[in-house]
């Protein structure tokens, strides 16, 4: 044993080597990030013994202020002695799963820790900046055309080649296609700020987290989100408009959302749920083009500025689906037969009114409980689309 050792190490494996009936003493160094304690039954046969994994190297070492952690391994019975370092700590074999958390957990605990930090961090930031702009809207647009690339018959491709929630519209590829058009703002000029204050979120994160909380902030529901995206880009580039959903003036509507949101693999109540995402935001002839009203011009009574729906937004313009479109509520569904003329309805909106397996969702969300609930529940899977995360299981509890 030629290297060194820090004091505590040596001492408990000194005191090993004395305890009566000692049969063996492995010291072995954690691998792979893992809070795995390496053990094997010492065999009954005096004098042999199973070989170990992965038997064992001796040392102590520092990377920056990163203590690694590394572990004697004494078996003796049901006993098992494990070396912290810095610490030291003395357990059962039945408490080995309890020393992962004590001595080898700390570092992922630490990082992971950290990263629930800035996720709760860029929530607040999300939270200041929706009420200082009244920017949701196009908070809520840009995840949708991040995770609405997703088509489920890509799904046995390579990852992340069957698009989703993976922060790949943020490429020239996706943001500068018409579909997107405008968007290039929220990444610029409202996300890339936050991201610059906290960097080890995703951006595939910081997208879907900024429409929720976005959501949350002017009135909707709370959203029950995991985090944890990785940052992903396709290497087969799908053309526009990706499969994201249109406004079908020269096609079946019916057929046209069918066909979008079952390749996500979802269900009937999940369109006409997301649908009532309209109640936020307005149609512009210099983004989509299917309204004449620009963000030069003209206005409706609810997109001029200075008007009171107007709220902060610092953009003028564009034609509403609502009226009051910067607050998330169920008007979508109360007001639209009303026919407003200072909002509009296209026909992927209208066919909701109408079409049997449509109609019956869209009169319950004239309750605005049911709307929530259902919302809710359709946003948590449009936002995990072809979503890749880390921890597998992801982060919840921001």
């Amino acid at each position: 044993m030629s290297k060194m050792l820090g004091p505590r190490p040596i001492a408990m494996a000194l005191l090993a080597l004395t305890t009566a009936n000692a049969q063996d003493l492995f010291l072995a160094k954690k691998t792979e990030a893992q809070s795995t304690v390496i053990y094997d039954k010492v065999s009954e046969t005096p004098g042999t013994r199973k070989d170990l994994p992965e038997a064992t190297e001796l040392g102590a070492k520092k990377s920056g202020n990163i203590v690694d952690l590394f572990a004697a391994i004494f078996v003796m019975g049901i006993w098992v002695i494990i070396v912290h370092t810095e610490t030291g700590c003395l357990i059962p074999k039945k408490d080995a799963v309890a020393a992962e958390t004590s001595c080898f957990g700390l570092m992922g605990s630490s990082k992971a820790e950290k990263h629930k930090a800035e996720l709760k961090k860029a929530k607040q930031l999300v939270i200041d900046l929706v009420k200082e702009k009244d920017c949701a809207p196009i908070l809520v647009r840009l995840a949708w055309h991040d995770s609405g690339t997703f088509d489920k018959n890509n799904a046995s491709k390579p990852w992340p080649n069957a698009g989703g929630a993976i922060g790949s519209i943020r490429t020239d590829h996706e943001i500068t296609a018409g579909p997107n058009a405008g968007l290039s703002k929220a990444l610029t000029a409202y996300l890339q700020p936050i991201k610059d204050k906290v960097p080890s979120v995703s951006w595939a994160d910081l997208i879907q987290l900024a429409s929720a909380t976005a959501i949350e902030t002017v009135g909707g529901p709370k959203i029950d989100m995991k985090y944890g995206r990785v940052d992903g880009v396709p290497t087969e580039k799908q053309p526009p408009p990706f499969g994201l959903p249109g406004v079908c003036f020269d096609e079946d509507p019916v057929t046209h959302l069918k066909y979008v949101f079952y390749k996500y693999g979802m269900n009937d109540k999940d369109i006409v749920a997301l649908s009532g995402a309209h109640t936020l935001g307005r149609a512009f002839q210099d983004r989509s083009g299917t309204v004449k009203e620009a963000s030069t011009g003209p206005f409706t009574a609810y997109t001029t500025r200075g008007c009171p729906e107007m709220g902060k937004s610092m953009t003028a313009g564009g034609r509403p689906w609502t009226r009051n479109w910067t607050k998330f509520d169920n008007t979508y569904f109360t007001d639209m037969a009303k026919k407003d003329p200072e909002t509009v309805a296209f026909p992927t909106d209208k066919c909701l009114m109408t079409a049997p397996e449509f109609k019956q969702h869209f009169e319950a969300f004239k309750d605005q409980n049911k709307f929530f609930d259902a919302y809710a529940a359709s946003h948590k899977k449009l936002s995990e689309l072809g979503s890749k995360f880390e921890p597998p299981e992801g982060i919840s509890g921001i």
